[in-house]
């Protein structure tokens, strides 16, 4: 109802409607262009009948499979760099795969956390961030880059790690605590009864609070319960991937099923392939999913 315009009518508003349709992110010859086109023309008329990729005659677009990706995903971080590449994938489970690729195979980073890596955030955080005016908090979907490890310990039951990182976007350096069961999680984050455990722990340290509203505000203080709850930063599920883009952008459709020409698998594809601004890779695409003369 809030997007229905005439229901915002009916009820005295003035409603203005506009519809975008100049082309920013890619050149209007740009065959990441086309085809998000063809993808977009298909929700539009709800013709789900079959995904149709043309990448003949683009030279920023281009199909690979997984025994080549690590040579073309060297090639992007040499000629794009590391923040301007991501690899967009079906599940936190496969981009945990992903991200354990390129740390291994690529970066040679073989602790569970190393200086230098791209850190995700997965969970809005208001505890860690300095008062800065530009922002109040670290926003589910922000970068941070790990540049010290100070400790690594245990604590309630979980894993915790005490950083310094730095966060592009503003240009600041802070402390924050990692919680580091969340990197390796194969759902967003931690799980809801991860979540309790970590509360009714945390809350342990206050029960000689008799009054409750008072022991609740010195829980929110607690810096275990605030934990900063990221993941590895170099792949990640579409979800977390909209609203930003990328020079280049590995689009992964492993294990989506054969009959998989419906709204949802259109709508994942088309946001997709649009993160890419310069170069788009079409990673483990059946033949069927492209034109004849592909």
């Amino acid at each position: 109802p809030a997007l229905n315009q005439q229901i915002l009518e009916r009820l005295g508003c003035t409603v203005f409607y506009v519809s975008l349709s100049q082309i920013t992110r890619q050149s209007l010859d740009s065959g990441i262009l086309v085809n998000a086109t063809r993808l977009r023309t298909g929700l539009e008329l709800s013709m789900f009948n079959r995904i149709s990729f043309t990448v003949a005659g683009y030279p920023d677009i281009r199909r690979t499979d997984s025994k080549d990706i690590q040579q073309e995903i060297e090639s992007c971080y040499d000629k794009y760099g590391m923040d301007e590449t991501v690899i967009i994938c079906r599940s936190n489970k496969m981009a945990n795969k992903y991200n354990e690729f390129i740390r291994n195979r690529i970066l040679y980073r073989e602790e569970a956390l190393s200086c230098s890596d791209k850190l995700l955030v997965v969970k809005n955080n208001y505890f860690w961030l300095p008062e800065n005016e530009n922002t109040e908090f670290i926003a589910n979907g922000d970068f941070v880059i790990l540049r010290k490890i100070r400790r690594i310990h245990e604590m309630h039951g979980f894993n915790f790690a005490d950083c310094t990182v730095d966060f592009p976007d503003y240009n600041m350096e802070f402390e924050v605590k990692l919680l580091l069961e969340s990197i390796r999680a194969e759902g967003p984050g931690i799980s809801a009864d991860q979540s309790r455990e970590l509360y009714n722990a945390v809350s342990l340290d206050y029960s000689h609070i008799a009054n409750k509203r008072k022991r609740y505000e010195k829980l929110l203080e607690d810096p275990y319960y605030n934990a900063l709850q990221t993941k590895m930063g170099y792949a990640m599920t579409c979800h977390k991937a909209q609203g930003g883009q990328w020079k280049a952008v590995f689009v992964d459709f492993s294990f989506f099923s054969q009959d998989s020409d419906n709204p949802e698998t259109f709508r994942w594809l088309y946001t997709a392939i649009t993160r890419a601004t310069e170069r788009l890779y079409l990673v483990n695409f059946k033949d069927m999913y492209f034109d004849n003369e592909d």
